[in-house]
């Protein structure tokens, strides 16, 4: 079963659009069922930084998906340049989760 155009992006394919998704849960359920042992506004924080980590990282993926297409398109050398896209983006993540690692924990 193939999903409509518009919800085709929407689909979990990768790791952070799975955290993305169960952050977003986590954040909602914080608002209005209390934690045992554990400070909700706390929790809250923690999902917040990880649904706007989750976003940055899609953002960057599209991106890199838009010049990686122009490049293919012109052949303006794109065996260099696609592998330092795919450098960028997994620079760009570990940078996001190690930001997201050493503010929280």
């Amino acid at each position: 079963m193939n999903a409509t155009p518009a919800f085709s992006g929407l689909k979990i394919t990768n790791y952070w659009k799975y955290l993305l998704y169960l952050s977003g849960v986590v954040f909602v359920l914080s608002m209005f069922v209390p934690a045992q042992g554990v400070d909700n506004e706390y929790i809250r924080r923690i999902a917040f930084d990880i649904i706007l980590g989750g976003l940055l990282i899609w953002f960057v993926q599209e991106i890199t998906k838009i010049i990686d297409a122009f490049l293919d398109e012109h052949d303006m050398n794109y065996n260099t340049y696609a592998a330092a896209l795919l450098v960028i983006q997994y620079i760009v993540q570990i940078i996001v989760w190690v930001v997201i690692f050493a503010r929280h924990f």
